[in-house]
């Protein structure tokens, strides 16, 4: 499949066909005793102050505990090896090379294979599975695209990214042939194949030729306008396009409900600020979703300009189109409902339109009375516990996350704040923090909460205590 390169104006045309159709990082010296420690590998996980965790006695050894040791074979599944092969041997000797019998078996060695980490012989059996699916069944035959996926998960294993993006694009054209493929299963190989490009446009972002971007002359013009200097972004514009197109493919269809059409706005929502950003993300790839006050400053002035205001259009409309899924959605929850109301009043809040913000804030207060929502229910949804970090929709170092039960932290910093209506902090305080934290790390999560923009409350200023565990 050939994926199309798309201009400014004809990504805006795709978009007025839907709706008709719809109607962070500072980089700190680590000079102490913890000195094999990378600061940039520090991530924070914010709780409620107070609440305790197990901390790792040993700050040397690895924040989280691998589930198995890299490379070590598990004996059962070796010992599995042997009589499978037996087996696959003699459907080969009664049925023939080529038996769609085979096909199966292959398949079980595949994951035997996958399971020790083998997965150079992982691959080997999985290519004789789909040439033998590709015998009896053709090209585009229903076992393809289990195969492939089989086939993309030893690709990464083995870093042959090339290979794998040749197999999502295999994916989207075995669902577009085949006869009896629906619509959800080719808006989700669609979104597959976005959620890659968009995986390898942050990949090649952090190698070392990207600098070639900072130096070729900024602020880039519009999609369509002028060349795009480097091909990394070409590799959002490809992820942005196979989003449009899998979401126009569920609209036409109706699929309100289809769990892919969230997931394809909120990827599609994303592209949109990473390309809003396109000076910042290529001056420090590293931290572009942080706020220091000069990127404020930048955003509240590009804000009016064609190329930024596009894309905070595009993403307004994606925020609309979800609220109005949930509302066709009999299911949805209230919760829900108001969770996608306040990511629109943080896409404004992003963008600078503080006015925006705070009238989105009162059409959701609005809302809570109107469903009849119980004052627990408003309170946990507009006063939550955590301050949420903007923009909610990217990982950072100090978002919430969730906690695993083999997660291995190496200490806590205690914070207190408050976030004022427009999003920043004010009065910060470091109450504390366990025995053997460097300094430098109580210095990293001041400079990352500084730099954060968190999600403002209707109240105005909201105060918050946060334990912010860490590891790395």
């Amino acid at each position: 499949m050939r994926m199309r390169k798309i201009s400014g104006q004809t990504f805006a045309a795709i978009f007025i066909v839907i709706t008709v159709a719809f109607s962070n990082l500072l980089v700190v010296p680590f000079n102490s005793a913890q000195a094999a420690v990378d600061l940039r590998r520090l991530v924070f996980y914010p709780v409620p102050l107070a609440s305790n965790l197990a901390v790792a006695a040993n700050v040397d050894t690895p924040a989280i505990l691998p589930i198995r040791a890299a490379g070590k074979a598990d004996k059962a599944a070796v010992g599995a090896v042997g009589p499978l092969l037996q087996s696959i041997a003699t459907t080969r000797e009664n049925e023939g090379p080529y038996a769609a019998a085979l096909i199966g078996q292959l398949v079980g060695l595949s994951q035997l294979y996958q399971h020790n980490e083998q997965h150079e012989e992982a691959l080997e059996a999985l290519e004789l599975a789909a040439r033998n699916s590709r015998i009896n069944s053709g090209l585009y035959g229903a076992d393809q695209a289990v195969l492939a996926e089989h086939m993309i998960a030893s690709l990464l294993a083995l870093g042959r990214y090339r290979e794998v993006e040749d197999k999502y694009r295999f994916l989207v054209d075995v669902h577009d042939q085949q006869h009896g493929g629906s619509v959800p299963q080719k808006a989700a190989s669609l979104l597959q194949f976005g959620n890659w490009k968009l995986q390898s446009f942050h990949r090649n972002l952090a190698l070392p030729d990207s600098g070639q971007m900072r130096a070729a002359g900024m602020p880039l013009g519009r999609l369509g306008n002028q060349a795009v200097v480097n091909t990394g972004f070409e590799e959002l514009y490809e992820a942005q396009t196979s989003f449009v197109d899998a979401i126009s493919l569920l609209i036409q269809d109706e699929s309100w409900t289809d769990p892919n059409l969230f997931a394809l706005e909120q990827q599609l929502v994303r592209t949109f600020y990473i390309d809003a950003n396109r000076e910042q993300v290529i001056a420090n790839p590293e931290s572009y979703g942080s706020f220091r006050e000069s990127s404020r400053e930048h955003m509240r002035r590009s804000a009016a300009t064609l190329e930024l205001s596009e894309q905070y259009l595009n993403g307004e409309a994606a925020y609309r189109r979800m609220i109005g899924y949930l509302k066709k959605d009999p299911a949805a929850t209230t919760a829900a409902i108001a969770e996608v109301m306040l990511g629109l009043a943080d896409w404004h809040l992003l963008f600078g339109k503080q006015a925006a913000a705070e009238a989105q804030l009162g059409d959701l207060d609005n809302f809570l009375q109107k469903v009849g929502a119980s004052e627990t229910e408003v309170r946990t949804i507009l006063q939550p516990e955590l301050p949420v970090s903007l923009p909610a929709f990217l990982d950072s170092p100090i978002s919430t996350k969730p906690l695993l039960d083999n997660m291995h932290f190496k200490g806590y910093v205690d914070f207190a704040f408050d976030v004022k209506r427009q999003g920043r902090i004010a009065h910060m305080e470091v109450l504390g923090s366990s025995e053997g934290t460097d300094s430098s790390i109580t210095d990293r999560l001041v400079s990352l909460v500084r730099q954060a923009r968190f999600r403002p409350s209707l109240e105005g200023t909201s105060s918050f205590g946060v334990r912010y565990y860490y590891a790395y």
